[in-house]
């Protein structure tokens, strides 16, 4: 999920603070409530993570802005026993802190907790196995999970599916640095790897006798993105996209 939160205080000069109302302090009030939240609402057993990425305030040095803006995004696996939760936690911890720092608090985006992506481990176990007899056992290994966040899916909630990745590192060629960071780069030979991977997991899988249920909201694509909470004219724009 994520958020992008507003808080409204007073502005005032730096000589006089005390006329003022800092939204930055009833920032600071809730930045310190998330970081407790995960201690004192969530199990240490359920896999979730979260982030404040971007904090916006003010542009001269001596004059109190009237208004913060904070964005960041949270993560998890279980949708409905900790990523509702936690929207509904956090956001009541926005509030009351908002009250009690005298302050109004406007939610530009709070987005329902978004779906996760679960391997079907029938296609995982396929995968394992034709992948490894194709390149070799020192080729395949199975991934630690990541929270990092993908639209795919979109695509496992309708049908049974397989997200995989494709490791990138070499040494020699100075890649195989993290997402989002300046020195990224790939070795491209790892491609070639890639697709023999997958051609030979395709060829598998129509070779062999799984059979695989339904998911959840097949042939539902649009109950999909309401449940996501996503505007009607979000889900109209990604029609139009995808129908062009």
């Amino acid at each position: 999920m994520a958020f992008d939160i507003t808080i409204k205080g007073n502005s005032g000069h730096g000589s006089r603070p005390y006329e003022a109302n800092n939204p930055l302090d009833c920032f600071v009030d809730i930045y310190s409530g998330l970081k407790s939240l995960r201690m004192n609402n969530f199990s240490p057993f359920d896999p979730m993570t979260y982030s404040i990425g971007v904090v916006q305030m003010g542009n001269k040095y001596n004059q109190i802005p009237d208004k913060l803006r904070f964005r960041g995004s949270m993560r998890f696996f279980d949708r409905e026993k900790v990523g509702y939760k936690f929207y509904e936690d956090f956001k009541s911890l926005i509030i009351n802190k908002s009250k009690a720092n005298n302050c109004k608090v406007i939610f530009d985006t709070y987005t329902k907790p978004r779906f996760p992506i679960i391997n079907d481990l029938n296609l995982s176990a396929l995968a394992l196995t034709s992948m490894t007899d194709e390149l070799g056992e020192d080729f395949v290994k199975e991934a630690s999970p990541s929270m990092g966040s993908d639209t795919f899916a979109t695509y496992s909630y309708q049908w049974p599916s397989l997200y995989i990745m494709l490791g990138i590192s070499n040494e020699e060629k100075g890649s195989g640095a993290a997402l989002h960071s300046p020195k990224f780069d790939l070795d491209e030979k790892a491609l070639i790897h890639g697709t023999a991977a997958t051609a030979r997991f395709v060829v598998d899988f129509l070779n062999s006798d799984i059979e695989l249920a339904d998911r959840p909201y097949k042939n539902r694509l649009r109950d999909f993105f309401i449940e996501e909470d996503r505007s009607d004219e979000e889900i109209e724009d990604i029609y139009e996209t995808i129908t062009r």
